[in-house]
């Protein structure tokens, strides 16, 4: 999914459970993503995934405590 944020405040975790690709931020950043790696932000940063190959990640949000 494209490079967005949202207007609220919260964590944000993204699992990769099965194949490859890459998290996405901001100003074009790309990182190595694939089974078992997480990336952990604040839902207000800008976040994304691009898939390499058939991949399934599962999304979280944590609001603030």
């Amino acid at each position: 999914f494209p490079v967005h944020s949202h207007d609220l405040d919260g964590q944000l975790s993204i699992l990769v459970i099965e194949g490859e690709g890459f998290f996405l931020g901001a100003d074009g950043a790309e990182m190595a993503a694939g089974t078992g790696d997480m990336l952990i932000s604040e839902i207000r940063e800008p976040h994304g995934v691009r898939a390499a190959s058939d991949m399934r990640i599962v999304v979280t949000i944590a609001p603030p405590i």
